[in-house]
């Protein structure tokens, strides 16, 4: 029974990264390649890498941890530097 929960959030998880990393993606190749996204793209992408990396936590698995911190760490810093500098962003 806990297995199909912790399914459910990796697929959750990754539903959720890629759908809103798609969407950056379309902004990047629209716009340009600039820091100035929507901030609703990069919570929805922390959310959906915060929930793959608890789905790696609960099944061990190292690689998810690491490319879901990885992942995290790069829109964690974007967000960050958007919401402390939002002019230059």
């Amino acid at each position: 029974m806990i297995n199909n929960y912790v399914t459910f959030i990796g697929v959750l998880g990754t539903l959720f990264s890629l759908i809103s990393f798609r969407s950056i993606l379309w902004e990047i190749y629209t716009t340009g390649i600039t820091i100035n996204l929507p901030y609703e793209y990069l919570i929805l992408t922390l959310v959906g890498w915060l929930l793959t990396m608890i789905y790696g936590i609960l099944t061990r698995s190292i690689v998810v941890i690491t490319l879901g911190f990885i992942y995290f760490c790069i829109f964690l810093s974007i967000l960050i530097v958007k919401i402390l500098n939002p002019y230059k962003a």
